[in-house]
C-alpha cells in the first residue's frame, strides 16, 4: 500500500506559477484572508515514509490510497481515499456532438472518497487521481480545494486553497421558492424512504462555451471530477437519505447550434435546456443512457431576467425531479467551486426550497453553512444540509414522487425487435 507524502515547496515552481489556472485561483482569493493558500508538490513514499524514486507504481482501482496534505495553515491531514465506486454507472458514455461526433465508453478509475484520519470532527473527501489530484477536503472547521497546477509529471506542484478565502461577488441562485407541493400530483401515501438507497441517473452537458474555455484541458476528467464532489456531497448524513448520483451519459457540445441557449434570461435558458435534453433522452427506463436528470454546464454569464444584472450561478425546476420535461437544472462553471453550485439546483429538483428567514433555517455565523443558501458567506466553517432540507427531501421521497431513482443503472440493453430493413438512430 503506497502513501503519497506532500511536501511544501520551498523552491519556485518555476513557469506553473505563471499558468493560466493558478492566475485564476489567485486572482479569485480575497487577499486579505489569512493563509489562503499553499503550494505543495506531492512525493511517492512507502509505508515507512522513503520517498520511492521512479515512475509510480501501477496501482488498481480496488486500492486504497493515502495522503499526507499539508493545508494552508495547521498541520499535515492524513487522508484515506477508496474508489467510488457508484459515481460511473456500467454503461455510462462520453459523447461529442459537432463535426466530428464521436462516442466512447472508456472512463478511468480515478475518482475516489474518503475521510481524514488525524483531525477531530466530521470529515470528508472527494478527489480524483487521474493527472494530479483534484477535489475537496472538508474538515469540521472548513472547506479546502486542491488542483494540479498545469505541466509537470507526477512530482507536479498543486494548489491548495480556502474555499473560505474565495471573494464573494453578488451571485446566487435564482430559483424561486414555489408552493410546488400543491402542483405535483402523486401518492400522499407515507412510507419511510430514509433507508432506502436512491440512484440519480445523471445526464451532463457542457455547451461549447466549455470545449472553448478548456481547450487545451480534459473537459471530462474535470466534469467528472465536479461530479464526483457532488457525489461526496449527496453522501453527507445531513441529508438523511442515501443518495447516489450515477453519471449514466455525458455530452459535450463543440458547436453552439447543438443547444442554442439565451443567456440574457436564465428561465429561457433553462426551459431550451429542458426541452433539448427530453428530446435526447431514450425513452426506456431500461436503456443503460436514460437519465432522470440532466444538467448543463456553461460558462456564460446567465442574467435573471432580460435587462436585470447578470449574476446568477444556476437555476433549477423545483420538485422536477422524475419529470421528464422537468427534471434538469443550467448552472455556471466556475472551477470547483461548480460542485457547490449543481448540489444546490438538484436540491432544488427534489423540492428543497432556499434555506434562510422565511423557514427558519438560516445561518448562524460560526456554525456550518447550509447547502442550500441562496448565496455562500465567507463564514469559514464547511457547507452541510440544514433541518430544512433533510425534512423537504424526506417528504418528497415518502410521498413517492421519486419513484425513478428506484432502478439500478444497467450495464446493456436489449434492443426491441425491428422489421427488416429498420434501422435504428442515435437516439434509440
Amino acid at each position: 500500500m503506497w502513501i503519497l507524502h506532500w511536501i511544501l515547496v520551498t523552491a519556485a515552481v518555476g513557469s506553473a506559477l505563471g499558468s493560466r489556472r493558478l492566475e485564476a485561483i489567485l486572482q479569485s482569493l480575497d487577499s486579505s484572508a489569512h493563509a489562503a493558500y499553499r503550494i505543495v508538490r506531492p512525493q511517492l513514499v512507502d509505508d515507512a515514509g522513503h520517498v520511492v524514486s521512479g515512475i509510480r507504481g501501477r496501482r488498481s482501482a480496488e486500492d486504497r490510497l493515502h495522503y499526507q496534505l499539508p493545508l494552508p495553515h495547521g498541520p499535515a491531514v492524513h487522508v484515506t481515499l477508496e474508489p467510488n465506486r457508484r459515481l460511473i454507472g456500467p454503461g455510462f458514455a462520453i459523447e461529442r456532438w459537432g463535426n466530428d461526433s464521436k462516442a466512447s465508453v472508456q472512463t478511468p478509475n480515478c475518482f475516489f472518497l474518503g475521510s481524514v484520519r488525524n483531525v477531530t470532527g466530521r470529515s470528508t473527501v472527494a478527489l480524483s487521481t487521474c493527472s494530479g489530484l483534484r477535489g475537496m477536503v472538508r474538515l469540521e472547521d472548513e472547506d479546502y480545494l486542491v488542483e494540479p497546477l498545469e505541466g509537470g509529471g507526477e512530482d507536479r506542484a498543486h494548489v491548495v486553497y480556502r474555499r473560505s478565502a474565495l471573494r464573494r461577488g453578488s451571485s446566487l441562485c435564482a430559483t424561486k421558492d414555489s408552493s410546488w407541493e400543491r402542483t405535483r400530483k402523486g401518492t400522499q401515501r407515507k412510507k419511510r424512504s430514509v433507508s432506502r438507497e436512491r440512484n440519480v441517473e445523471t445526464l451532463v452537458v457542457a455547451d461549447s462555451t466549455m470545449v472553448e474555455y478548456y481547450s487545451n484541458e480534459d473537459i471530462e476528467t474535470y466534469l467528472l471530477t465536479v461530479l464526483n464532489m457532488v457525489s461526496s456531497l449527496y453522501h453527507d448524513a445531513s441529508i438523511g437519505n442515501a443518495i447516489n448520483v450515477v453519471l449514466v451519459r455525458m455530452i459535450i457540445l463543440d458547436k453552439s447550434k447543438e443547444l442554442e441557449i439565451n443567456a440574457s434570461s436564465a428561465d429561457s435558458a433553462l426551459k431550451s435546456f429542458c426541452r433539448w435534453q427530453r428530446f435526447v433522452n431514450p425513452l426506456d427506463e431500461n436503456h443503460p443512457n436514460h437519465h432522470d436528470v440532466a444538467i448543463l454546464i456553461t460558462r456564460y454569464k446567465m442574467c435573471i431576467r432580460n435587462g436585470e444584472p447578470c449574476n446568477t450561478l444556476g437555476l433549477a425546476e423545483v420538485a422536477g425531479m422524475c419529470q421528464p420535461q422537468r427534471s434538469c437544472n443550467v448552472n455556471e462553471d466556475s472551477g470547483l467551486t461548480l460542485a457547490y453550485t449543481i448540489a444546490h439546483e438538484l436540491g432544488h429538483n427534489f423540492g428543497m426550497s432556499h434555506d434562510g428567514p422565511q423557514n427558519g433555517c438560516q445561518h448562524v455565523p460560526g456554525e456550518r453553512q447550509h447547502v442550500m443558501a441562496p448565496q455562500l458567506s465567507a463564514d469559514t466553517s464547511p457547507v452541510v444540509w440544514s433541518d430544512c432540507s433533510r425534512e423537504e427531501i424526506t417528504r418528497f421521497l415518502d410521498r413517492d414522487w421519486g419513484r425513478c431513482l428506484d432502478d439500478e443503472p444497467q450495464s446493456h440493453y436489449a434492443f426491441p425487435q425491428l422489421p427488416p430493413g429498420a434501422m435504428y438512430d442515435a437516439h434509440h
